[in-house]
Order: C-alpha cells, then structure tokens, then sequence
C-alpha cells in the first residue's frame, strides 16, 4: 500500500480509529501503548511508502533515529503479538 502526502491525514485517522485512540493523542508525545503502536504502524506504512526517517520523523515531531528505532519495534511487535498483526494489517486492508 502506497501512501501519498496528501493523504497522511487520512491514514492517521485509520490508525487511530484501529488503536481505538485520536489522532491528536498520536501527534503528542503520549507514551501510552496503544497511541506509542498506532504511532508505529504509521510509521511503518510511511517508510514503506517511500517516505526518509527524518521526513516522518518531522511529520511527527520526533528525531529520525525514533523512528528507526520503533521500526525496529514494529517487527518485534508483528512477530509477537497476534492483536498487532490483526490490527497492523487492518489498517493495510
């Protein structure tokens, strides 16, 4: 699934509605679980997209190497955690 700038709002309200939190929950620096993986999903959906840390990362307001780090957290998650995967790959469907 490829994602266009213009409709980064919109996979943010997909993610947030999924992780069953908001959008501006996702865009502050709110370090509860489910807002920390919908925050990771998206990041994950946007590097596959094409997009560079560092444009994610100022989409986002955190520093490039957060969010190499929680795409490092998001294949441990997937792998793990079956609520993840289910709900990673909603938002992809």
């Amino acid at each position: 699934m490829k994602i266009e700038e213009d409709k980064i709002p919109l996979l943010l309200e997909i993610a947030a509605k999924q992780n069953k939190t908001t959008v501006p929950r996702m865009m502050s620096k709110d370090r509860t679980r489910f807002v920390v993986e919908a925050r990771i999903m998206c990041y994950k959906i946007l590097r596959d997209s094409g997009f560079t840390f560092a444009s994610i990362g100022a989409y986002f307001d955190k520093h490039h190497s957060s969010v190499l780090h929680n795409l490092r957290q998001h294949e441990r998650n997937y792998l793990s955690f079956n609520y993840y995967q289910e709900t990673f790959d909603s938002i992809i469907y």
